[in-house]
């Protein structure tokens, strides 16, 4: 059992903690989430990194060149005629 820890369940058994006991509590729910949002992070820059090599393999010839036919090109959000927004989508023809 790690130092805060005992202090959590100490603070438990006794209902009390002590400023000391207090801030390390809660330097290591603070530190828990920091780490938990670089994980995240990391494993979403990861996965970026497999689509793009992906996308690489799949699309890009010996040649160097890409090959996007059919591939779908968002545009930037307009509204409709409500006020909603509206992403635009168009396919690139074979042949451009």
């Amino acid at each position: 059992m790690s130092f805060s820890n005992r202090s959590v369940e100490r603070a438990r058994a006794t209902r009390f903690a002590d400023g000391a006991e207090i801030d390390e509590i809660i330097w290591n729910i603070e530190t828990r989430k920091a780490l938990a949002k670089e994980r995240k992070r990391r494993t979403d820059w990861r996965n970026a990194e497999l689509i793009a090599a992906r996308f690489r393999a799949e699309h890009i010839n010996a040649e160097g060149t890409a090959d996007v036919t059919g591939l779908m090109i968002l545009k930037a959000p307009t509204r409709d005629i409500f006020g909603a927004f509206c992403l635009p989508i168009d396919v690139i023809p074979a042949g451009c």
